[in-house]
């Protein structure tokens, strides 16, 4: 199906059909119509595709997630990709996005990359009516005048959600909060009932210390409610050697073997 400005995959017989099946699987509404930035500046915006690492993540996730992952692995954008569809489609749902201090030099990165989500959707698709608010909100209004809401804010804002019903948490980079913030952001915003709300927390390593390392050494130890998931270095296809700076005659290590041979791996990797 075609509208002035974008075609729809040929299944979709209707806005309406495409819109149903996006609230099933917001994948469907994100791979069609939201653009992120390529790495490479040439490329300008180009639609959101998701990686290996995303696409790995994506049937596996759980009410309850916290993600350990390498540089450059995405999956911040994929959590903000999804709860800005879902939010979007759908009415009544508050969710919050929480990321590191310093506010001012953090904050923005998310709450423009969900603008370009938002912006990049062709107004005859457009479910709802949205208000851009301020730096830490945005509204989404529907037909029957019902609402969604996103929140942003940095670790130490402890007041932004107070008193709302939270049905989405994505908190970003929290091996970087102070103990404190984090403990505080669990004991007061993060909602308890696992049916209807849905928590991520994902991180970069810190080193082994911290409450986010503890949170994840509990789930190792299962003696946690949050399923854990791991993305190393070789989940992001960009890492890897040229084959002109690959010497024929490498030597690998013994740990370097097990690592190819455990997660398929090529030389041009491990280099």
């Amino acid at each position: 199906m075609t509208t002035d400005q974008i075609t729809l995959p040929e299944k979709y017989q209707s806005v309406e059909a495409f819109l149903r099946a996006s609230q099933e699987d917001p994948y469907v509404f994100i791979s069609t119509l939201f653009k992120i930035r390529h790495r490479d500046s040439r490329y300008g915006m180009v639609p959101m595709i998701w990686t290996k690492a995303q696409a790995d993540y994506w049937p596996k996730r759980t009410m309850r997630d916290q993600i350990l992952k390498a540089r450059q692995i995405r999956i911040s954008s994929q959590i903000n990709a999804e709860f800005t569809a879902e939010s979007m489609l759908t009415p009544n749902i508050n969710t919050l996005f929480v990321c590191q201090m310093p506010e001012e030099t953090h904050l923005p990165e998310h709450r423009d990359r969900v603008g370009l989500f938002v912006n990049s959707v062709h107004k005859e698709l457009m479910p709802c009516e949205v208000t851009m608010g301020n730096q830490h909100r945005m509204e989404f209004t529907f037909a029957n005048k019902e609402k969604s809401v996103l929140l942003f804010a940095a670790s130490g804002s402890h007041d932004i959600g107070q008193g709302m019903t939270l049905n989405r948490v994505h908190i970003t980079e929290c091996a970087a909060f102070q103990d404190s913030d984090y403990e505080e952001i669990e004991r007061n915003l993060l909602p308890v009932d696992a049916t209807f709300s849905r928590i991520v927390k994902e991180s970069r390593p810190r080193g082994a210390r911290g409450k986010f390392y503890d949170d994840y050494q509990g789930i190792v130890q299962g003696d946690s409610v949050y399923k854990g998931f791991l993305y190393e270095w070789w989940w992001e296809p960009s890492y890897q050697m040229d084959e002109f700076y690959l010497g024929s005659n490498q030597e690998l290590t013994e740990h370097e073997t097990r690592l190819m041979l455990a997660h398929g791996l090529t030389k041009r990797n491990i280099a």
